[in-house]
């Protein structure tokens, strides 16, 4: 696909890190296998996406799967770390307060404007358009970086 560059898979690899970091640091908090089995399988997707768009960009190859898989694997995770929460009978009431604290509150509503964004463009957007991954792109990984930011300073 044109307009793929090595540049715009690095700059997919943002996100991707900064997710990890954000699911460690509530994996640390919340010490349970099933939320750990979650981020695992929501991070893969991440990578496995980073990873078709390097293929794309260096060896002009498309191996649709790694981009398929994307959405089912990051769905998944997403299910079983909420289901782990429900299980460890987290204290929402708790959690809620925190992140409303400030600054996490002002993080938080960033990130989530962000992920709005996201999946504005994913319905309304050419998936294979490289200028419109790249503004997904960016607006993920300010997103992403926000959500990890309101995680530390709860």
């Amino acid at each position: 696909m044109k307009g793929f560059t090595w540049k715009l898979a690095l700059l997919d690899a943002c996100p991707v890190l900064l997710f990890g970091i954000s699911v460690l640091s509530i994996g640390a908090k919340f010490n349970n296998p099933f939320f750990r089995i979650g981020a695992i399988l929501s991070f893969l997707a991440g990578l496995g996406k980073v990873v078709w768009k390097i293929l794309l960009a260096w060896k002009q190859k498309d191996v649709r799967i790694l981009s398929n898989q994307f959405k089912y694997c990051m769905i998944s995770g997403a299910m079983i770390m909420f289901i782990s929460t429900i299980m460890a009978k987290v204290n929402w009431l708790s959690l809620f307060q925190a992140m409303c604290t400030m600054p996490s509150v002002i993080f938080f509503g960033i990130g989530i404007i962000g992920m709005a964004l996201m999946g504005y463009m994913a319905k309304n957007c050419s998936q294979e358009d490289a200028k419109n991954n790249w503004i997904e792109e960016v607006i993920n990984t300010l997103a992403q970086l926000c959500i990890l930011l309101g995680i530390l300073f709860i």
